[in-house]
This record gives C-alpha cells, sequence and structure tokens, in this order.
C-alpha cells in the first residue's frame, strides 16, 4: 500500500474511533446531563415556591388596608411549567415535566417536618410546601405544591387561616393581593372562631 493510501486509512479509522468515543461519551454523559438539568429545574422552582409562599405569608400577617397591598414575583422561565390553584383546597401547585423520576408519588415536605391539618399556632408556619412526583396524561412531572392550613390558639380558642383565591390569565407573573380579614365560626372543635385572612392571587 503506498504511503499517501496508508495516512488515509489512517486517518479514516482515527476519524471513526473519535465518532466512537463521542458516542460513547454522549451515551453515558447525557443522562447525567438530562439529571444535572432537571436538578436546576427543581432548585428555580423550590425557590420560586419558598418565595411566594414567604411573600404571600408577609402580606397577610402585616397589611392592614384591603387592596393596600400588593407584590409581584416572576415566575421562572422553566418549558413547560405551568401553576394551577385549587381554591376549595386552599393549595397552590407548580409542575414541570421530567424525563427521569427523581421524586416518588408520596410528598415530601421541603419546609417544616409539622404537616398536620390543623396545626398549633405559634409553632407551625401557615403554609406547607410539599414535593412529589405525579402522572399527568402518560407524563411525568415533579410537583412543589403550597397549603396553607388552619393554625389554633389553645389557649384564646381562636384559629387562624391564610385564605387563597387564585386566577390563572398567564404565565409571567404572580401577582399577590391583600383583600382584608375577617371573623367566622371555625369548623374545628379546637376553636371557637376563625380569623381568616383573604389573599388573591393573580398570574398574568
Amino acid at each position: 500500500m503506498k504511503s499517501g493510501q496508508t495516512e488515509i486509512l489512517s486517518v479514516v479509522i482515527m476519524a471513526g474511533i473519535v465518532i466512537a468515543l463521542v458516542g460513547a461519551a454522549y451515551m453515558w454523559g447525557s443522562p447525567m446531563m438530562e439529571k444535572r438539568s432537571i436538578q436546576t429545574k427543581y432548585a428555580s422552582a423550590e425557590k420560586f415556591m419558598s418565595m411566594l409562599n414567604d411573600k404571600i405569608t408577609e402580606i397577610a400577617t402585616t397589611c392592614a388596608t384591603p387592596g393596600g397591598c400588593t407584590y409581584t414575583v416572576d415566575m421562572p422561565q422553566i418549558e413547560a411549567a405551568s401553576m394551577t390553584f385549587d381554591n376549595d383546597a386552599n393549595t397552590i401547585f407548580f409542575r414541570f415535566p421530567s424525563n427521569q423520576k427523581m421524586l416518588e408519588n408520596e410528598k415530601t415536605p421541603i419546609n417544616t417536618p409539622y404537616t398536620d391539618d390543623p396545626a398549633d399556632y405559634g409553632t407551625a408556619p401557615p403554609g406547607v410546601l410539599m414535593a412529589s412526583g405525579v402522572m399527568q396524561d402518560d407524563a411525568y412531572l415533579i410537583q412543589i405544591s403550597l397549603k396553607y392550613r388552619e393554625l389554633v390558639d389553645m389557649d384564646s380558642k381562636i384559629s387562624y387561616l391564610i385564605n387563597i383565591t387564585g386566577n390563572v390569565k398567564g404565565t409571567q407573573k404572580v401577582i399577590i393581593t391583600y383583600l382584608g380579614t375577617r371573623q367566622v365560626q371555625s369548623d374545628i372543635p379546637e376553636a371557637n372562631e376563625l380569623t381568616m385572612t383573604d389573599i388573591l392571587i393573580n398570574i398574568i
């Protein structure tokens, strides 16, 4: 075989080896890169929901004038993410798709080990953040939920609740507005009166 032909053959062989190595690296590295990407998205989602909880709680506990306190939070721009409300369950959901099952179906507390509902006023926070994996339309989603529960002051027999009403009109910003505080009859045997703080949440 001539020298020129040998050099061409060597280049072809080397190119084949490089392609094979790159392919093997991608096969091994791709799942790791995908996992890191999902972890980054989760960290962003958890940070957002924690901030949202902090702002809702702050507005509910410090504002005195209905409509006088408003705060806007930017939603994280995670592909195909969605934010929904279950007003009856007093719960906010943030979900995004994942091709890796990082979390089980069982909910994992994020911000407090005390998840009882109702809970003790002065000990437990009003909002409970939970993370879980859920199936929806044959797709696996990572979900972070934020539920507000009734807190009971056992000495005064008065309970307290942040009552949310949510509306979804977009995907860019969350606007939190204080609507006022009212006293109603409590539905739980531990309390006689419920102090309910109404919060409106609009997603635009």
